[in-house]
């Protein structure tokens, strides 16, 4: 699908599905918001950071949880697809907020079950290592990718390589390596900080066998 969207550009890769929670307090973001709660359209978030990336995802407003009395707003969104931004106008004609030409691109969700079991034991062996839990209550494996994807410490150059990946085989593939790479990086951090804890302390070692 091709068409022109209003667009509220944000340093951060929204994933499909994902929902976000804004406060909307710019009056050029005030003006787009009360028009999409109006026509009941979608608007797009465009990834941007210095390199300005060409992609970003549509969503639509699922609720507007609080209105200020300054027209500011709390909001709750839904991801929907992603897009690739063919064209950028930093203000539509007559309004003040930014538009865009984009062109969707779909994400499928086939997966390999034994890369989805061997990526779920390094996620939960990723946030054991970390000291966290994270507030997740489904683990659906045709959808790791993007269910874990912002809890894992990825930079936002790789969320964005993660999520242009097409299908979810090649998503988990990219989590697995990314995994593999980062989790023995935590575990000479917390050997470190043992050994640190130990300074000045008597220690009993094994005796090594020639």
């Amino acid at each position: 699908m091709q068409g022109y969207f209003r667009l509220f550009p944000l340093g951060w890769v929204v994933f499909p599905e994902e929902i976000l929670h804004l406060h909307i307090f710019e009056p050029r973001y005030i003006q787009l918001v009360n028009e999409c709660l109006e026509t009941g359209e979608p608007f797009g978030i465009p990834f941007f950071d210095q390199e300005n990336s060409n992609f970003g995802t549509l969503v639509e407003i699922r609720e507007v949880r609080k209105t200020y009395p300054d027209g500011t707003s709390d909001i709750i969104v839904k991801a929907l697809q992603l897009f690739e931004l063919l064209k950028f106008d930093r203000s539509v004609e007559g309004k003040t907020y930014p538009g865009g030409k984009i062109k969707t691109k779909e994400s499928t969700y086939s997966y390999d079950p034994k890369i989805a079991t061997r990526l779920l034991n390094q996620i939960h062996q990723f946030f054991k290592l970390i000291g966290s839990k994270p507030d997740i209550k489904d683990e659906n494996p045709e959808k790791l990718s993007f269910i874990f994807g912002h809890k894992l410490g990825l930079n936002p150059r790789q969320e964005l390589q993660l999520v242009l990946l097409s299908d979810e085989s090649e998503r988990q593939e990219f989590l697995l390596k990314y995994l593999e790479k980062t989790i023995p990086g935590i575990q000479n951090i917390e050997l470190a900080k043992t050994r640190i804890k130990q300074n000045g302390h008597f220690k009993s070692f094994d005796a090594l066998k020639f």
